[in-house]
């Protein structure tokens, strides 16, 4: 239980960020939008049994899909907030790009 707490509070590190390039938007909402997606995702998908709902169950092709759409999804934002000298969400793509790649090798998604 505690495990999960600190799981939770580790991957809410980038919604936290995500919120700060919120306020300061201009422009660039929808990079803003799937990055905060991809956080929600991480965070509830943090508990075994709401990941099973939303990635997937264990080493299925729905599991390790969804992990890549997430990171291609969260590079791509992420290029895109670079681009646009957006340094907070920048931050807040890499930290979520370094977690879904952490949730890849531990589900052994690249096979």
């Amino acid at each position: 239980m505690l495990l999960t707490f600190l799981a939770v509070l580790v991957f809410s590190i980038p919604l936290a960020l995500l919120y700060l390039a919120w306020r300061t938007a201009r422009d660039g909402r929808l990079s803003l939008g799937v990055l905060t997606l991809t956080a929600i995702l991480l965070v509830l998908s943090v508990p075994p049994s709401l990941r099973t709902i939303l990635l997937g169950a264990d080493y299925s092709e729905r599991l390790y899909f969804t992990i890549k759409l997430n990171l291609l999804l969260t590079f791509a934002a992420g290029l895109e907030s670079a681009v646009r000298r957006r340094w907070i969400a920048l931050t807040a793509a890499a930290l979520l790009l370094l977690f879904w790649i952490y949730l890849a090798f531990v589900n052994s998604a690249f096979q």
